[in-house]
């Protein structure tokens, strides 16, 4: 003992009340640390979702039928697309557990088991598009279509390189993810490449087309939530794409800053439109892309689309914006996901107002 504790330590020990004292700290500070190891260990569990396999699906359809209205399909039906891939563990915000796991984003997709919208989602591997399958397991096959790609053949990892050049400037601002993991942000510009070959196919013969994060309903995974569709919001102009407002909307702002200091108009988290605007606008949104890197310019999808609407870049006939805003408490949207989610949840809303029999306050 004499070699491992400080000298001052060991006299304090000798004398019998500060012995007593001593002995009282080691066992509040030897406490304290069981607790912050179980506070990070919860966390990295939880929050993080370092976990192995996957995330139990449940197979609800065995005590509860799906009403016919739910499964109709509706005359502005919407073709629901998204993507579920393995980045491994991504790096969310500045903060040591700020992390964001495979795991976890298997877990936010579960809501999909409830959403009888027809869903076209893009998987990498195997392993994944049979988890995709235990997910939508109760809803009829002919509602889910899962398309396997590899990131190789994909316009957007084309970018790789070219992207991770940017970010590895040191003058480049560091925003996690954004512009710090060049994977991620080609993922992201991918979600379009998904989102234009769904519309070209058309395998649902759908007038409407949507991209939704898989994170979109995620608060909905332990909410006991009941079958649930997306319709388009009433009065939705259909010669207009259709995001979620963030922030004001500045046609003069720099490109530079908008890109490098993620200046945010509109949420990338749900794009939704007609197979004919869809089309033309991410023709612009890809020529946009490209354009940017030429610039030494990379981020996400939110910062091109602001910068594709200034007057540096705007042209003239390009497809307009139709945006919707939530404010705190509406339609159960807290926090940031009333700035990010509210399209989502409107269009949830819209459908629940015509079917589910309660009527659901918008405020929009």
């Amino acid at each position: 003992m004499e070699k491992i504790l400080p000298n001052s330590l060991l006299k304090a020990i000798k004398i019998p009340g500060k012995r007593y004292l001593y002995r009282n700290l080691l066992q509040i500070a030897a406490f304290l640390f069981l607790c912050i190891i179980l506070y990070l260990g919860y966390h990295v569990v939880f929050s993080v979702g370092i976990w192995y396999g996957h995330p139990y699906v449940s197979k609800w359809c065995k005590y509860k039928q799906i009403p016919r209205y739910a499964l109709k399909h509706e005359p502005d039906e919407i073709t629901i697309v998204t993507a579920l891939f393995d980045l491994g563990l991504v790096k969310k915000g500045h903060g040591v557990l700020d992390y964001h796991s495979p795991y976890k984003y298997k877990e936010w997709v579960r809501p999909f088991s409830k959403l009888t919208n027809p869903v076209v989602i893009f998987v990498e591997d195997d392993e994944i598009a049979k988890y995709v399958r235990s997910v939508r397991h109760c809803l009829p096959k002919s509602h889910t279509r899962i398309i396997k790609v590899s990131r190789e053949e994909l316009w957007a990892f084309s970018l790789l390189e070219k992207t991770r050049k940017i970010f590895e400037e040191s003058t480049y601002p560091k925003h996690y993810p954004y512009t710090t993991n060049p994977e991620f942000s080609c993922l992201i510009h991918a979600k379009y490449e998904f989102l234009l070959q769904a519309v070209k196919k058309n395998y649902f013969k759908t007038p409407y087309f949507a991209w939704v994060d898989i994170t979109m309903f995620k608060k909905l995974d332990e909410s006991g939530t009941d079958v649930f569709k997306m319709l388009p919001p009433e009065k939705f102009n259909r010669e207009k794409v259709g995001f979620t407002q963030v922030g004001p909307h500045d046609p003069h702002l720099d490109l530079d800053f908008i890109m490098m200091y993620r200046a945010v108009w509109v949420s990338g988290s749900m794009v939704l439109g007609t197979n004919q605007t869809l089309s033309r606008f991410i023709k612009r949104y890809k020529s946009s892309v490209e354009y940017l890197l030429d610039k030494g310019l990379a981020n996400t999808d939110e910062h091109v689309i602001y910068s594709m609407y200034t007057t540096h870049m705007k042209k003239p006939g390009q497809v307009g914006i139709h945006t919707y805003r939530c404010h705190q408490g509406q339609l159960g949207l807290t926090g940031k996901d009333s700035f990010y989610f509210c399209l989502g949840y409107l269009c949830k809303a819209t459908w629940e107002n015509i079917h589910a029999g309660s009527r659901v306050k918008t405020g929009l």
